[in-house]
């Protein structure tokens, strides 16, 4: 790769967004294969704070059902990701392309759990759970990704309500928002359940339970359903 990352041999590109480049690389000391996410910034970017913030959480969770993250690397003009490579496609493109019965959409949807469970052990909150958030691979294996904007809950009691994050900013795909979210409000891992439950009907129904019609309707009228109505 560069100098600075002597160990890693870029193979080619995965994937490439706003925020920066995906790649395929080859771990030369541990002989395996990762992905390097790298993030181009100028000082104060949120985008760096958000690629750290998601090295941080990630570090705290150790599951199956979760992208991992080895390594993160601050090179002053880009920072460097060094996370699990997961040879899949997002749930929307294994849906698309591979006929699923009952048995593997619930198979889906307890991995899915288990590992939305996991972070929530360790007070992640994911925020932007979404089915391209989600990989499968044809195994049917799932990992959940992206935690560039995620939250870390505060404990500050013992009881078993869930504790909140005080973050009141919009963060987020609108179409699997909770309605905390959409009012800028306090969150927790309820936020997280709600976004579940709208990926679980969706997968097992065909449907959005919020977007009604060919269209949906606009981002306002599914934001009012999903604050009011009751799929």
């Amino acid at each position: 790769m560069d100098n600075k990352l002597p160990h890693y041999s870029r193979e080619r590109l995965l994937g490439e967004g706003g925020m920066g480049k995906v790649y395929l690389a080859q771990d030369n000391q541990l002989q395996r294969q990762v992905a390097i996410k790298e993030l181009t910034y100028q000082p104060k970017d949120e985008e760096v704070n958000h690629a750290l913030q998601e090295a941080r959480l990630l570090a705290r969770v150790n599951h199956s059902n979760i992208i991992q993250i080895y390594n993160v690397h601050d090179e002053g003009d880009h920072i460097s990701l060094v996370m699990e490579y997961f040879n899949s496609k997002t749930l929307t493109q294994f849906q698309q392309e591979a006929y699923t019965t009952l048995v593997q959409k619930l198979d889906l949807l307890q991995q899915l759990s288990a590992g939305l469970a996991a972070a929530h052990k360790n007070d992640v909150i994911h925020c932007d759970l979404k089915p391209s958030n989600i990989l499968v691979n044809d195994q049917g294996q799932l990992k959940i990704t992206d935690f560039g904007i995620a939250l870390l809950a505060t404990n500050e009691s013992q009881n078993s309500e869930p504790s909140a994050s005080n973050n009141p900013l919009q963060f987020g795909s609108l179409l699997f928002m909770s309605p905390e979210q959409i009012k800028l409000q306090a969150v927790d891992y309820r936020s997280d359940i709600f976004s579940f439950g709208i990926i679980a009907y969706q997968l097992m129904v065909g449907s959005h339970p919020f977007a009604y019609g060919n269209n949906g309707g606009s981002a306002a009228d599914v934001a009012k359903r999903i604050c009011e109505h009751t799929p």
